[in-house]
């Protein structure tokens, strides 16, 4: 095998590595005027649009004034008179703008939940009462028994339901 000197290699690199740069650079250069190509084709296209406009006209020099020819024009001759740069922002800012509303459904339900609940009047007095006699019912009320529990857990059942509860409070107050 024939060994390459590191010398040689380096200056193969190098080459490599600024040819590739030309070639990046003249990628640029390229994209660049194909878009200034595109935007000049564009603008010849809308001309010729404008001019087979006027062309039945019986005063052509109507063109040549700028004010008389956006007096004279319809709303798609107008339109053509916008560049593609133009357009796009446009395009833009009216996505922007049709973009205020809630698209999130759980966000549009909780807002209108709220404004329902803003709409509820609170009677802080009854309130207060309810919550003072409920507390003073089950300040009074007996606990429940544990053997309650135990006798349904051995029926299958975990915890007493309220209709057990209500049962149990039924039969002490009898009894």
């Amino acid at each position: 095998m024939k060994m390459v000197e590191p010398q040689i290699e380096a200056t193969y690199s190098n080459d490599l590595l600024e040819r590739f740069d030309r070639l990046k650079r003249k990628r640029q250069e390229t994209i660049k005027l194909n878009k200034i190509d595109a935007a000049q084709d564009s603008r010849r296209r809308q001309l010729v649009t404008i001019s087979r406009a006027y062309q039945h006209l019986p005063n052509n020099n109507a063109y040549n004034s700028r004010a008389d020819s956006k007096k004279d024009l319809t709303d798609l001759e107008r339109a053509m008179e916008y560049t593609i740069e133009e357009c796009e922002k446009w395009d833009k800012k009216q996505e922007r703008k049709a973009n205020h509303g809630i698209h999130d459904q759980v966000r549009l339900a909780e807002s209108s939940y709220y404004k329902e609940i803003e709409k509820i009047p609170i009677d802080i007095e009854a309130y207060k009462a309810q919550k003072a006699e409920l507390q003073n019912e089950s300040h009074n009320a007996p606990a429940v028994e544990l053997s309650d529990t135990t006798t349904q857990k051995s029926q299958g059942r975990s915890e007493p339901n309220s209709q057990d509860i209500k049962r149990s409070k039924i039969q002490k107050e009898s009894s």
